[in-house]
């Protein structure tokens, strides 16, 4: 395969008029939980049960905010019998019903649907009611199971499909009440935003009127093959499952909290010291979208800075953590018991497979300003990195009234559960996405409280025992046979922190308690902002609706046809006490000392640009004002985040704008295209010259058939090409060169398997450690010097080797010696035939294929790696070796340029798979092999655009779906 690109010719064609049972038009969602490796997916079931309506989640009432308390306990913190017994913060569910049969609605005036040469919808409609009845119709129409396992997992309810695997993540889920928080912000919009909210009842009108159709068999629809195969009847949707569904997608907005948890086992596992040497936070390539933001906060007196670090000089390794005596005797008291430390150390690979909080977990996004382009407009490109599925998490639409005198034009990509776009453009404003891996959740470790002072169970909290708030949830649970049971658990919330992480879901003791603390909890709404977009005319707007913004991490990037770019990640981020400066990337003790002020971090304080000097802005995930280049995020003013990506995304991009720039060279929307296909490694270009070095001062270590392929690296341009066996031998030697080097001082369950999210924290201390000791490698092989590490350990060194001690080269150079004998059992012996995309490769999962065989598509041999700019994001060892198969889970799994030239924004567009959930279509995969190949497609706009590249239009008259819609009148 080539990664050269190129935009795509725009194509004009009819198909033949199908029935509307299959024409296809697909929405896919953000929050999508198709089958995935955690879930107890069953097979082949044979239905007993038809579950006519599900139960309803039950929302339990808000909990006060104040925590029960009683006797203040003595300093050791031994529960004695207080004075005053708490009484267990029992909360009663609201009586399971049925959801009930909303009102239907139908169209008021026609509606037309045009659909271009890729099967993406054009919406033409005189009103806003009928343009977002429509919008859910075809939504249900097209991707029917794909929203409901979205709505199932923002119910809490994934055990009704995926079984008892589910459970877990379903009682987590429930504790964050969704529906609550949905309800409370429905409450807040109506009165002041009227006609958004109108616009949710009429997309749930549309989708329900779907449903009733397919039901009925009216209008040629029926349910999804996987639904009939599950025996499995839809509840009727209501707006605030809608909420519920955007909220939940808030939390997948940001850094996943589970690598805090992570990065909280190995320290109770290693101690602080190895893990300030395992744990580095400063980037491996310096890239800043906005760099120094932070020291001007400082200096005009704007920034909040935890107490312990105002002028503190930043530490020779990084932020140490701080448990107070209480809970390290916990902890201490736990890890002790072996059964336990076993069970806790076998959690990690558990914990760091789990998706629950990392769907939207990496992008690219930049924007270039219309003076460095071709055009002399801005050009905006954005590339969300995601689970490569089909049909693909996003869908194309395009939404107007504006033809019949509305304010309404435009176009982007929508998921699944909403109205509106996501990502895309109106008339005058583009804007896309990335995560901004802002810190807005904090786990506790929480001390257990047991005894007579809470009869219930609570944790301690400043020297007093709050009782936890539960409530019995019930879980409807698919069987393997088909039929289902029903199970009562209880869930539990800490009072002044949140939901308690199931063991169900992490696999830990339950003596190891933790909850999680969200910033998202009190109100907030991502597609609220995005609706305020839509309605944007100008940067005001933009900057108006970004001041709003309250929920996730997102790092937004526009562009207007008034020739302005802007950066802006504004959100709600809260401000800690952090009493002795214990760094939030770690769970925070629970006792007290560590709790968030109640105010919020101002947005004047966060980091953001508008039509910057350089004359661009970029954003992949990176730290975006250099406040961990030192290592320590504290020590900067405004602590806003720690555990960025590693930089060499945002690097590689911000290197080639540059290099354009200062070379007086005009940048094109098909420069753009092809920089989004760009596979220089960065990390290559570090860690290679290492192993060559190893090479030249140890040739007694490198025998003739390591010869052979070493020379393909003493050759290589850097580029993971697919048909690069370069490419292949460095994949394969870097991970292996770090188990080398750090296995034997770590534990061997950090070893099981990995893939590039951490991948990305595990190449940070190889890349350290090979720089900090380049200069004197000499003496620290002779023992002369002192490794530069926090434990005085001198990683270069196997301790499982007595009496010997073994040098960086050494290391470097095994590491070697075992990759080439991997590839050549699996390549063959001939270095020079071995190709990077042989075993590196993406499949399509469709989330039907449980159920129904036939679907999944692929595999497809990928270039790039989990840190080029074309992100292909892989497993990196299994069961402690490399693997036989870089099997790619996370990427780009949409490529879109859009280019503001003379006014028309313009848009170039390519999805993984298709739009249509129905591998009859020609539109259920028809886009993979561009995907693959890079190629932009163009799409089209304007009336005259669309009407060009129409292959079929519906016209779906007043009284719809009681009035028979016609097909290519």
């Amino acid at each position: 395969m080539s990664h050269s690109s190129h935009l795509a010719a725009p194509s004009v064609g009819w198909i033949a008029v199908r029935s509307i049972a299959i024409a296809v038009l697909s929405c896919a969602a953000l929050v999508a939980c198709g089958h995935s490796g955690d879930d107890d997916v069953t097979s082949s079931p044979v239905p007993e049960v038809t579950p006519t309506e599900s139960p309803a989640t039950t929302t339990p009432p808000a909990p006060s905010a104040t925590p029960l308390s009683s006797t203040p306990e003595p300093a050791t913190m031994t529960p004695e019998p207080a004075t005053m017994t708490p009484e267990p913060a029992t909360m009663t569910p609201e009586p399971a019903t049925p959801t009930p049969i909303p009102p239907r609605g139908t169209l008021s005036s026609p509606v037309e649907v045009r659909f271009d040469t890729t099967g993406a919808p054009h919406i033409y409609a005189e009103n806003d009611h009928d343009l977002f009845f429509a919008q859910g119709y075809l939504a249900a129409h097209q991707r029917l199971f794909q929203m409901e396992l979205n709505r199932l997992q923002a119910l809490g309810r994934k055990t009704e499909i995926h079984g008892s695997g589910s459970l877990g993540e379903d009682m987590l889920v429930r504790a964050l009440r969704p529906i609550a928080h949905a309800e409370d912000e429905m409450a807040a919009w109506e009165g002041v935003r009227d006609r958004e909210l109108g616009w949710f009842e009429a997309y749930v009108e549309g989708v329900n009127g779907y449903i009733d159709d397919a039901l009925a068999g009216r209008n040629g629809a029926s349910l999804p093959d996987a639904m009939i195969a599950l025996d499995y009847r839809p509840d009727y949707y209501t707006v605030p499952q809608l909420f519920a569904m955007d909220y939940m997608f808030g939390i997948t907005l940001g850094p996943d909290p589970l690598l805090e948890l992570t990065i909280t086992i190995l320290d109770i596992a290693l101690g602080d010291d190895a893990m300030l040497d395992l744990l580095k936070l400063a980037p491996i390539e310096d890239a800043y979208t906005v760099p120094d933001a932070q020291v001007a906060a400082v200096a005009a007196g704007r920034a909040v800075s935890p107490a312990s670090h105002e002028g503190a000089p930043a530490p020779s390794h990084g932020a140490r953590v701080h448990w107070p005596p209480e809970l390290r005797a916990h902890i201490e008291t736990l890890m002790a018991q072996p059964e336990k430390r076993r069970q806790v150390l076998a959690a990690l690979p558990r914990i760091q497979a789990l998706d629950l909080f990392k769907r939207f977990s990496a992008s690219n996004a930049w924007v270039v300003h219309g003076e460095h382009t071709s055009s002399g407009f801005p050009l905006l490109a954005n590339d969300p990195h995601m689970g490569i599925d089909t049909p693909n998490l996003f869908h194309q639409v395009h939404l107007n009234t504006r033809q019949a005198g509305g304010d309404l034009d435009i176009m982007g990509v929508v998921a699944a559960g909403g109205p509106g776009i996501i990502l895309g453009h109106n008339d005058r404003v583009g804007w896309g996405v990335t995560t901004s891996y802002f810190d807005v959740t904090d786990l506790y470790l929480e001390v257990p409280a047991t005894g007579p002072a809470a009869p219930g169970g609570g944790v301690w909290f400043e020297r007093e025992v709050v009782p936890y708030e539960t409530w019995d949830e019930t879980f409807r649970i698919r069987q393997a046979d088909g039929s289902y049971t029903e199970e009562v658990h209880q869930v539990k919330r800490v009072p002044h922190h949140g939901p308690v992480l199931p063991p169900e879901l992490l696999g830990l003791p339950e003596e190891l308690v933790i909850s999680m603390k969200w910033a998202g909890e009190p109100d907030g709404s991502t597609l609220g902002t995005i609706l305020k977009f839509i309605l944007a005319h100008d940067i005001d707007d933009i900057r108006t609706a970004m001041e709003a913004h309250k929920l996730g991490a997102g790092n937004f990037v526009f562009a207007t046809v008034d020739g302005d770019i802007a950066y802006d990640p504004t959100t709600r981020l809260p401000i800690r006490q952090g009493d002795d400066g214990s760094p939030p990337w770690y769970a925070l003790p629970g006792t007290g000392g560590f709790e968030w002020t109640g105010d919020t971090i101002p947005p004047d304080q966060i980091p953001h640009a508008y039509n910057p000097p350089a004359g661009f802005l970029v954003t992949a995930n990176n730290d975006p004002s250099g406040d961990t280049a030192d290592g320590d995020p504290l020590n900067d003013g405004t602590y806003l985040g720690a555990t960025y990506a590693s930089g060499m995304r945002a690097r590689r991009i911000d290197q080639w704008l540059r290099s354009r720039i200062a070379a007086g060279t005009p940048v094109s929307a098909e420069d753009m295209v092809a920089l989004q296909g760009d596979v220089d490694s960065l990390m290559a270009r570090r860690l290679v010259p290492y192993l060559l070095q190893a090479a030249d001062r140890r040739p007694d270590l490198v025998d003739t058939d390591d010869q052979a392929a070493l020379s393909l690296l003493q050759d290589w341009d850097y580029l993971a090409s697919g048909d690069s066996p370069a490419a292949a031998l460095y994949a394969t030697w870097w991970p292996t060169a770090f188990q080398e080097i750090f296995e034997d001082d770590l534990i061997p369950d950090l070893f099981t398997s990995f893939n590039g999210d951490y991948g990305q924290y595990y190449a940070r201390p190889l890349v350290y450690f090979l720089d900090a000791t380049a200069d004197n490698i000499d003496a620290i092989d002779a023992g002369t010097a002192p490794f530069p590490s926090a434990t005085g350990v001198n990683y270069f060194d196997d301790t499982a080797t007595e009496g010997t001690v073994e040098t960086r080269d050494e290391q470097l150079l095994e590491a070697f010696h075992r990759s080439v004998a991997h590839l050549s059992a699996l390549l063959g012996p001939d270095p020079s035939g071995w190709r990077w995309d042989a075993i590196h490769t993406a499949t399509l999962n469709n989330a039907s294929s449980p159920w129904v065989t036939g679907l999944d598509r692929g595999p497809y041999p990928l270039d790039g790696t989990g840190y080029t700019v074309d992100c292909a994001d892989s497993v990196l060892f299994e069961n402690g070796n490399p693997p036989e198969l870089f099997d790619v889970w996370k990427g780009p799994v949409m490529r879109t340029v859009m280019d503001f030239d003379g006014g028309i924004i313009r848009t170039y567009i390519t999805l993984a798979g298709g739009q249509v959930d129905d591998p009859d279509s020609a539109h259920f995969n028809d886009q993979t092999d561009d995907w693959v190949a890079n190629v932009a497609r163009p799409q089209p706009f304007t009336r005259a655009e669309v009407e060009a590249a129409t292959e079929e239009t519906w016209i779906l008259p007043s009284g719809f779906p009681g009035v028979a819609p016609q097909l290519n009148p």
